[in-house]
């Protein structure tokens, strides 16, 4: 303890910094975000000793993170008194704001009501967060819009006002009913406060089925996280909405309107960079009629194969500039290794490659793949190379190949490798324990050629995203 107490304060403030940011983690590929702790930081800090309260208070910059967990009514009081400390103390600092009702019934708390008093502290609240929307950054509430219909009236109450600060705006909803006095008892009209944010570049609006009666400056939006949609129509007005819309993550289609009979498709170019999209059902219209030419990053999950591959693999291929695909076979989808091939062989120009498959029955590692991708000796001199310019290679799953042939593919394109093809450099491989899968002790040799470049690791269940390539490019 004391050489502690020899440490300047300028370099106790970044430690402090540095571990609110470590309060959140991802522990395991399995896994999202980890908070490991409730208490809010810098109140943690201000509990060891005196010095470190004082210094914990005099910097602004620990208190610009402030959640507010929403999940008794009887809690209403104790968020308020939180986030008027942390508006304080952050002074003029931007602030990123989580707000979630969670909505989770406890001792203490018999029905889900909220009494007269209660309802007038969460109005103080809201007040509270209109007094500061100058400052706020990101926003996060996972609540129904009957709650932003009383933050449009507080800020309408204190007019002139904008967001010029605010960035990113997350509107998730809770999966419990709202509590009495707030629930939501109607879809508004119009919400139209986030059209004073003129630098919101980023939104992420889930599941909410509310979407479509919240006004959003979508012309100025670059990145869309989330976008839970019926059919390809909603994204195509989305995107036509979107000139400037660049990654779209987390993308659902879960069915196409009824195919037309010799129905024609009019293919329609857009911007988009990057794009992770699952999709289900029938989604031929979706996949021809939305073309992507300077897609870099492409991330595809099939909860039920297409009626065409076919129409997949033009949908890839029509993006030329492609250079990372994650392909993720999932459930009872069956993908043969000819059309695996005939995905791969569209994109010669692939960099980055991540199959993922949660059963050894699926052939989408297949050893006639993996016999393929290995070069022919002389190294570098196969001129046919399938995907030539592969330099990251990740593979997920009930992983069953046959080690040889596995073993074989890797030690051609480690090293050695001519001009005009590149040499392997890294090997990620996440293992789904499963009796037939490849353990360990089958990939030693497979070790021993790729060194630190390989990261070989057994996992119980399939990660909810790529362990290899978390963002999108």
């Amino acid at each position: 303890m004391k050489a502690i107490h020899l440490v300047p304060d300028e370099i106790l403030v970044q430690f402090f910094l540095v571990l609110r940011e470590a309060c959140w983690q991802d522990s395991d590929p399995d896994l999202g975000p980890v908070r490991l702790t409730t208490v809010p930081v810098p109140i943690l800090i201000g509990g060891v000793c005196k010095r470190w309260r004082v210094l914990a208070a005099s910097t602004p910059l620990l208190w610009t993170e402030i959640y507010m967990d929403m999940n008794l009514p009887s809690t209403f009081g104790n968020t308020l008194h939180l986030f008027r400390l942390f508006a304080s103390r952050s002074e003029t600092s931007s602030l990123d704001i989580v707000l979630d009702f969670k909505q989770e019934t406890y001792r203490g708390d018999k029905s889900r009501s909220a009494s007269k008093e209660q309802l007038e502290l969460l109005q103080s609240l809201v007040d509270a967060l209109a007094a500061s929307v100058e400052r706020w950054k990101s926003l996060h509430i996972s609540y129904a819009p009957s709650f932003l219909s009383m933050m449009e009236q507080a800020l309408a109450r204190r007019h002139p006002w904008s967001m010029q600060r605010l960035g990113k705006l997350v509107l998730t909803r809770p999966a419990a009913p709202g509590w009495a006095g707030i629930a939501q008892t109607g879809t508004p009209t119009s919400i139209s406060i986030f059209l004073s944010a003129p630098n919101l570049r980023r939104v992420d609006l889930g599941e909410s089925p509310w979407r479509q009666d919240l006004r959003i400056p979508w012309q100025q939006v670059e990145q869309l996280d989330s976008f839970y949609t019926l059919d390809d129509r909603d994204l195509i007005l989305l995107l036509q909405q979107s000139p400037n819309l660049v990654r779209l993550d987390d993308l659902l289609v879960v069915r196409s309107p009824t195919v037309i009979p010799q129905r024609v498709p009019i293919p329609i170019y857009y911007p988009l960079r990057s794009l992770s999209v699952r999709l289900s059902g029938n989604c031929t219209p979706f996949l021809q009629d939305v073309v992507l030419p300077n897609l870099h990053d492409l991330r595809v999950a099939y909860f039920s194969a297409p009626q065409q591959w076919e129409v997949a693999i033009s949908f890839m291929s029509a993006s030329p500039a492609l250079r990372r695909l994650v392909l993720d076979i999932q459930h009872y989808v069956q993908i043969s290794y000819e059309d695996t091939r005939s995905i791969l062989h569209a994109l010669p120009h692939l960099e980055e490659l991540e199959l993922s498959h949660c059963k050894t029955s699926q052939q989408l590692c297949s050893n006639e793949l993996f016999a393929d991708l290995t070069l022919a000796p002389p190294a570098g001199c196969d001129t046919f190379a399938l995907l030539p310019n592969l330099r990251i290679l990740s593979l997920v799953g009930a992983l069953a190949m046959d080690s040889v042939i596995f073993t074989a593919m890797i030690r051609s394109r480690s090293s050695g490798v001519a001009p005009g093809i590149s040499a392997l450099q890294s090997l990620h491989m996440y293992l789904l324990k499963n009796r037939a899968s490849l353990t360990l002790d089958d990939l030693a040799e497979v070790r021993a050629i790729m060194g630190p470049r390989a990261y070989i690791r057994l996992i119980t269940r399939m990660p909810a995203r790529s362990p290899t390539f978390p963002d999108l490019l």
